[in-house]
């Protein structure tokens, strides 16, 4: 399944740069973000733009490892793969 959804969302990722310069991903928590992490490294260079946001991100401090989704996901992929665009609820 992990493969499944890489596959898509780096399909995705591509065909919306390729056709208007930018990919939005909005992601919940808990097994996305077990999924994504699976991801070693994107390939291509959608990550560089791509804008990411959460959809159901919890009233706890943005750091909170134990948590905040957007914790987890840094400590997860986000800071593996590079990708700093990230709407936060800060």
């Amino acid at each position: 399944v992990s493969r499944v959804v890489i596959d898509i969302v780096e399909s995705a990722a591509k065909k919306a740069v390729a056709e208007r310069g930018h990919f939005a991903l909005a992601i919940p928590g808990g097994s996305v973000l077990k999924v994504l992490s699976t991801l070693e490294r994107p390939s291509g260079d959608w990550v560089s733009k791509t804008t990411l946001a959460y959809v159901n991100h919890k009233c706890v401090p943005i750091d909170d490892v134990d948590n905040a989704i957007h914790a987890k996901a840094r400590n997860m992929f986000l800071d593996r793969w590079g990708l700093t665009n990230v709407i936060t609820p800060e």
